[in-house]
């Protein structure tokens, strides 16, 4: 039997490209060669797209113009012949500019994190084209995105989450706060963050409403909309992943508590912490452990390396009530949103309180959060959760498939169909 080809996407129109291209490379190196085959398909940030052996590797990136001349350039075509072909796309002749191969795959392994490619629109363009693809499909990655219409859904369904005030970016001039602000329980310190963004981008805590003014305009230079909470005091996260590509049980990986060196998780304590000249392998390796590290290999050509984030798995502070409710948390998360894949649900704890919210719920994460279903009980290797995950792929294409026949739906309004 012919091995089903999956092409991974990754990169995009996002600030979290950089990211992308990681997990995109991680993504590639630890698909099963003995299942499938791989092509790489990586977007730039003008939405180009490009395939190549040279993206396989993380010393190609950021690509230099030699580099970007042994790519091909594709284009996806979303009409094809469903009887008689596979997915595939098209590979542009710099003669021509006429499709004159084509890269045939069978599942698209969406590695996106951030705005077009993690928030719906990419899962858009596969759904139209019935193609099979990794991760939540259009209506869950929408929401999932957008942190304040996940807290109005998890909120009715009894999901502990904090209040928020949602700000959106002025056509003209400036907003006016404290007007704003009137009639909210609001008090400092505050936390501001981007509604549609990830990675920990964008996210201050002010202190006054000087602060929150200038933080509110970093925000709306990166979204078009704000969201303010309250700052928990006494800050502990926790962070855990969901899934059920397995056997379509709900079930969730190991518990992991992050730390920070600010009051925030910033960026650069996920990314950057630590980072300085070096190996790329050295880098994943500090944060992910030795696996990731012998896996990928190279000099570090990224503008920020990612570098060790200190983790502890499974915190033993965690009381049976804390655990149990971030767990059911997670899995509530899942279940009425409807997502697929292997979101990573991250939750705020009051330390002192011993109180616990929802967060935010990130589709994609980083890594695909592969880390902490290594960390689980029982353990899932990288590996064994991807073949899960395409697996699920499959399975969630065949359930959205529809009947189109007109006549069945007596939907018909011309003749001769």
């Amino acid at each position: 039997m012919d091995k089903k080809t999956i092409a991974v996407f990754f990169g995009g129109q996002s600030t979290e490209h950089d990211i992308s291209i990681l997990a995109g490379l991680a993504v590639m190196q630890a698909i099963d060669r003995t299942k499938f085959n791989v092509e790489p398909i990586y977007i730039d940030f003008d939405g180009n797209w490009y395939n190549g052996e040279a993206l396989k590797f993380p010393n190609t990136f950021h690509l230099s113009k030699a580099i970007k001349k042994t790519l091909n350039r594709v284009e996806f075509p979303i009409g094809r012949n469903f009887e008689n072909d596979r997915p595939h796309c098209d590979v542009i002749s710099r003669a021509t500019f006429f499709g004159d191969k084509k890269i045939y795959f069978d599942v698209a392994f969406l590695a996106f994190l951030g705005a077009v490619g993690e928030d719906g629109v990419i899962q858009g363009v596969f759904s139209t084209a019935r193609v099979p693809f990794v991760n939540s499909d259009v209506q869950a990655a929408s929401i999932y995105m957008n942190k304040v219409l996940t807290k109005m859904i998890l909120r009715s369904a009894g999901v502990p989450v904090l209040p928020e005030i949602t700000l959106r970016r002025p056509e003209v001039g400036m907003l006016d706060i404290s007007e704003i602000i009137k009639g909210h329980n609001f008090t400092y310190p505050a936390c501001v963050k981007p509604v549609n963004l990830g990675s920990s981008v964008g996210v201050r805590k002010v202190e006054n409403e000087e602060e929150l003014k200038t933080a509110l305009v970093d925000v709306f230079r990166l979204d078009f909309e704000a969201m303010v909470e309250p700052f928990v005091e006494n800050l502990v996260e926790y962070n855990v992943a969901v899934c059920k590509a397995f056997d379509g049980e709900i079930v969730c990986s190991a518990i992991e508590k992050p730390t920070r060196e600010d009051a925030l998780l910033s960026f650069e304590d996920k990314y950057c912490r630590g980072a300085s000249k070096g190996k790329l392998g050295e880098k994943f390796g500090s944060k992910f452990g030795s696996k990731l590290g012998t896996i990928i290999s190279g000099e570090n050509r990224m503008n920020q390396g990612m570098a060790a984030m200190g983790r502890e798995m499974n915190p033993a502070e965690l009381t049976a009530a804390q655990k149990e409710l971030i767990l059911n948390s997670a899995k509530i998360a899942m279940q009425v949103i409807g997502g697929a894949g292997t979101p990573r649900v991250d939750f705020v704890c009051n330390s002192v309180t011993g109180e616990i919210w929802l967060n935010e719920i990130n589709t994609i994460p980083g890594m695909l959060a592969y880390y902490l279903w290594e960390a689980s009980e029982p353990r899932v290797p990288f590996t064994k959760l991807i073949d899960a995950l395409i697996e699920e792929a499959y399975r969630s294409a065949d359930k959205l498939r529809r009947n189109v026949d007109l006549k069945s739906a007596k939907a018909a309004l011309f003749p001769d169909r």
